[in-house]
This record gives structure tokens, C-alpha cells and sequence, in this order.
């Protein structure tokens, strides 16, 4: 089993720059001003194109703009521009970590033992109920993205039952955390609840957390049988 993972880790930095390298190949397919347009935050820096294809020399060869952002990511830690977050990638991943983490904690406790227990009842009663079941659900899980089952879940027992809504809070304890009331420790919003003292605020939190919760554990579970 170490021989195993030691091996997993030996081929993953092999793969990591496998895939830099084709990134790179394909982006070539693009003309630099399609590629300058990434860093473009809003219209009034239209006219700064050739600027910027200057700056980040898109217009040299391959080999040679590789070689640039290797030295911007590990040098300078500029991991770039994310236009889905609106801001650099570094300020974006220390924005979201914290709830990633948050969601990934609760996720593991009833993606263990559901998984755990579904694996070994579907094992023991094969080919019985509970292994066809767990077949056509696992099937119907793989057949579909995952954000199709958050949809389906948000639009259920949010949209329907009104039981666990969108987002991180509710709009009151939202506007309580933002008033200067409340100290973010950890900027893990459960975490910081308890912390502060305001049970009120971690069970809301929880409420939000558990449609994202839920929608992990089924396509985890179902998924990996």
C-alpha cells in the first residue's frame, strides 16, 4: 500500500506539468489579443492590449512564455487573474478556502459512514434488494453532472419545502456577522459561531450547509460503488 502511494506521488508532479504543457499548446490556438482579454478587469482597459501583450510577452514563443509563467507562479506567487471570482486567483483561494474547508468537514463524517455501511450491505446481500438499489441509484448518479443533483436538491427541499437554503447565511445573521459584532477567528463560519458565543448564527450556518452536505454525500457514495 506505501509502494502504491509512494508511486501516486512520484507521477503526480509528472502529470502536473504534463498538463501546464498542454494548457500552453492549446492556448497557442488562441491569438494573443483573445488571451490579453483574460486580464482585462473592466471595458476602460479595451485600449491596453498591446500593453499588456507586452507585458506578459504573448506574443513570443511558446517555450519562451512557459518559461514566464514559471517564474511568475513560483518567484512572484502570481497565479494570475480568475474572471469567475472577479480578482486574482491567490486572493480568490484565500477567500474561498474557508468554505470549501467547512463543507469538506461535514462532508466527510456521512460520506465515511454511509459509504461505509452501503459498500459492505450491498456486499453481503448480493445480488438481494439493497445491491440493486444501490446499482440503479449509482447508475443514475454517474449518468448526471453533479451540479445537476445540487440543482435538483436546491429546487426541492429549498424551492419546495423551504428546509436548507442557498448560500452561507440568512439575511439577518448576515447582517449581524457584518457589523463589526462579530470576530472571524478562522473565517470557518461554524467554527467562529461557537467561538463568539452565538449559537443562533452556527445553526443557521448548519441549515445552509446542509444541502451542499447532502448533495456530496449521495454523489459520493452512490457514485463510488
Amino acid at each position: 500500500m506505501a509502494t502504491y502511494i509512494g508511486r501516486r506521488l512520484v507521477l503526480l508532479p509528472i502529470v502536473a506539468f504534463g498538463v501546464t504543457v498542454l494548457i500552453f499548446a492549446l492556448l497557442q490556438f488562441l491569438a494573443p489579443e483573445m488571451r490579453a482579454a483574460a486580464f482585462i478587469t473592466n471595458p476602460n482597459q479595451l485600449n491596453a492590449l498591446p500593453a499588456i501583450i507586452q507585458k506578459y510577452g504573448l506574443d513570443k514563443p511558446v517555450h519562451i512564455q512557459y518559461v514566464n509563467w514559471l517564474r511568475e507562479v513560483f518567484l512572484r506567487g502570481n497565479l494570475g487573474w480568475s474572471q469567475t471570482a472577479r480578482q486574482p486567483v491567490r486572493q480568490a483561494i484565500g477567500s474561498f478556502f474557508p468554505a470549501t474547508l467547512e463543507l469538506t468537514m461535514y462532508s466527510f463524517i456521512p460520506i465515511m459512514i454511509i459509504g461505509v455501511w452501503l459498500g459492505t450491505a450491498a456486499a453481503v446481500h448480493r445480488d438481494k434488494a439493497i445491491d440493486h438499489v444501490s446499482r440503479v441509484f449509482s447508475i443514475s448518479f454517474r449518468s448526471l453532472p453533479s451540479f445537476v443533483w445540487g440543482l435538483l436538491i436546491l429546487m426541492i427541499l429549498y424551492g419546495r419545502l423551504n428546509w436548507f437554503p442557498p448560500g452561507r447565511l440568512s439575511l439577518e445573521q448576515d447582517l449581524f456577522v457584518r457589523s463589526g459584532q462579530f470576530h472571524f477567528y478562522t473565517h470557518v463560519m461554524t467554527i467562529d459561531a461557537l467561538l463568539n458565543g452565538e449559537l443562533w448564527i452556527f445553526l443557521d450556518a448548519v441549515r445552509h450547509l446542509a444541502g451542499p452536505v447532502l448533495t456530496l454525500t449521495m454523489i459520493r457514495d452512490w457514485t463510488s460503488r
